[in-house]
């Protein structure tokens, strides 16, 4: 007679966002970190260039490889600044990423978490990937796998960690009323919004606002480390 057991295991990830080109200047904290607290995933959450052009996509690239993790491990999506991957689809973005998995409406599994990726924001002065509010947006939402365990998007759900500095809340109300209604996620990793980089935990979901860049584009804010639940499910 065989048993199943679930046996409840620990995934950490660490989270970046809005580098816009300065990769370089985390490289040594980012592989610090990974050591030190044993990271198992690299998540990069958009705008990753400032000009959106074919050499800064490059360059990301060539930062991702030298990331102290398996290329499986580390994901990365675009923001609203990566205009190349807008205008020259996902097939010819991917020739040009292959130190990480780059996901656009897709998703991607590692050691049994499901992690589904999208760079789209609502819209905002014609910028990459911008999406009018709405019906428009939330048929893109209303993709997302319900068994998809982390969600990164660029830009953040309505009222969490979306706040300008000038007090306006610019969050994606299509968004959070997905993630409440119909998802189960354990984490929503994003940016786009500098001035709230933080992390909240909200009826146990992990929202981590990761813009690694402050409001006047230098590079002050940490990286983020989340640990979430992975079940194993072993036969004995």
């Amino acid at each position: 007679m065989f048993f199943k057991l679930q046996r409840e295991k620990k995934m950490k990830i660490l989270c970046i966002s809005d580098t816009h080109n300065n990769h370089n200047k985390l490289t040594e904290v980012v592989n610090e970190l990974i050591e030190t607290e044993k990271v198992d995933v690299l998540v990069h959450a958009g705008d990753f260039s400032s000009k959106g052009i074919e050499r800064q996509v490059r360059k990301f690239n060539n930062w991702m490889e030298l990331v102290n993790l398996p290329k499986s491990h580390k994901i990365g999506i675009s923001g609203n600044h990566d205009f190349y991957s807008e205008r020259f689809g996902k097939a010819k973005m991917l020739i040009r990423c292959d130190n990480f998995i780059y996901l656009e409406g897709d998703s991607t599994t590692i050691d049994g978490v499901k992690f589904w990726g999208g760079p789209w924001t609502p819209w905002f002065f014609d910028w990459a990937f911008n999406v009018a509010r709405g019906r428009n947006i939330k048929a893109i939402w209303d993709n997302i796998p319900t068994d998809t365990d982390v969600l990164i998007t660029h830009g953040p759900p309505a009222y969490i960690l979306d706040e300008c500095p000038d007090g306006r809340k610019v969050g994606c109300t299509d968004l959070l009323n997905v993630i409440t209604n119909d998802l189960d996620i354990k984490a929503h990793i994003f940016g786009h919004i500098h001035h709230s980089h933080g992390h909240q935990l909200i009826d146990k979901v992990h929202y981590v606002n990761a813009s690694s860049m402050g409001e006047d584009y230098k590079t002050v804010n940490p990286p983020i480390i989340i640990e979430i639940n992975k079940t194993k499910t072993e036969t004995i």
